[in-house]
């Protein structure tokens, strides 16, 4: 099985298409608060992520699907989907489905992986602007009557894929907000923190609707990088590029310093990491998905790596370089001063 390394040249009529636009009308089913996923008082919480709850309920399949809807818009028709824990307590999630190969045109599980991945080294966990995202495989039989079109892919009894977490309350309206970055220091943080994170992935999807905020105004200001297939090189030398990478680069003129510390203090080995994000053995003798834990990668060259019936997904080498460049160019910025360490930052 070969990995993609690039994205093979698209006509560009075919590729303005590839953003993930606003679904079509979904279902709003009935889920937990942030507050009760957090264990938290809802009058003392706006917003809770707990990215790190919602990762390992969602890695281990700690959950039930009480409900899903399919989405009909972007080039991949992923699934909104309810999930509810042993508890009690729901919230919803997308599920993308894998291709085959492991690796297609905006629909790039190592890199969505990747992205999540690659903010925890750099963020503290209250400030991820990537929400939570687990490679997993959905049953296809214990779900048919929820979802009849889902099929399983080769070797297994399920359908592998991304499950991220699906954070409600979102708009796609005033991410860049002229009269907010002057009054408001959390906004400025969140669009610093997004800002870094869309800069060091190469992010290469403007075309459609990917980056949201908190929609309810009296909550502290968050923002969010949602589907993130477009990134770390994927365009190649697709000239789409030329008009959907505007978020490639830094959108203030500066930072939090406790973001810069971080990123200061980032060694190369820490950017290895990315190199193997999932690791699985397809058991065709009994049809399963069997998650692994991660060794080193098989061939560093490729993203999609097969030994046997074992698979692993990551960066390749040379996407981990682009990484590490765009960090030493966006830290050089902050030594020149071209971007400042304060929280009354502007916006580009």
């Amino acid at each position: 099985m070969n990995a993609r390394a690039t994205i093979p040249l698209l006509p560009l009529a075919m590729t303005l298409g590839v953003g993930c636009a606003s679904p079509g009308p979904l279902p709003k089913w009935p889920t937990s608060s942030p507050a009760e996923l957090c264990g938290k008082s809802p009058e003392d919480t706006k917003f809770c992520m707990p990215a790190a709850e919602l990762e390992g309920w969602m890695k281990r399949q700690e959950f039930t699907i009480t409900h899903a809807a399919v989405s009909d818009s972007g080039t991949t028709n992923p699934y909104k989907l309810r999930l509810q824990l042993a508890d009690g307590r729901s919230f919803s999630a997308k599920f993308k489905p894998a291709p085959e190969e492991f690796d297609a045109f905006n629909n790039s599980p190592r890199r969505e992986l990747a992205a999540y991945e690659i903010q925890k080294l750099f963020l503290d966990e209250a400030d991820f602007v990537v929400p939570p995202t687990v490679l997993t495989c959905i049953p296809v039989e214990r779900y048919k009557s929820l979802m009849p079109d889902l099929d399983a892919h080769d070797d297994v009894d399920c359908s592998i894929g991304i499950l991220s977490y699906w954070i409600e309350g979102l708009t796609s309206d005033g991410i860049l907000d002229d009269a907010r970055w002057e009054n408001d220091p959390r906004y400025l943080e969140s669009l610093g923190h997004l800002s870094v994170l869309t800069v060091l992935i190469g992010h290469q999807d403007d075309i459609g609707d990917n980056f949201y905020r908190l929609k309810d105004e009296t909550a502290p200001a968050h923002l969010f990088a949602i589907d993130n297939g477009l990134a770390f090189s994927a365009m190649g030398a697709n000239p789409i590029q030329l008009f959907s990478s505007s978020w490639s680069t830094l959108k203030v003129d500066a930072l939090p310093k406790k973001t810069v510390d971080k990123l200061r203090g980032l060694e190369p080995k820490a950017l290895e990491k990315l190199a193997v994000v999932a690791q699985f053995r397809l058991d065709d003798e009994n049809d399963k998905f069997v998650p692994l834990g991660h060794t080193k990668p098989f061939d560093p060259t490729d993203g999609v790596r097969e030994d046997g019936d074992v698979m692993q997904l990551g960066l390749t080498s040379d996407e981990i370089t682009d990484v590490n460049i765009r960090l030493v160019e966006l830290l050089a910025k902050v030594r020149e001063g071209e971007v400042k360490q304060t929280t009354n930052a502007a916006m580009r």
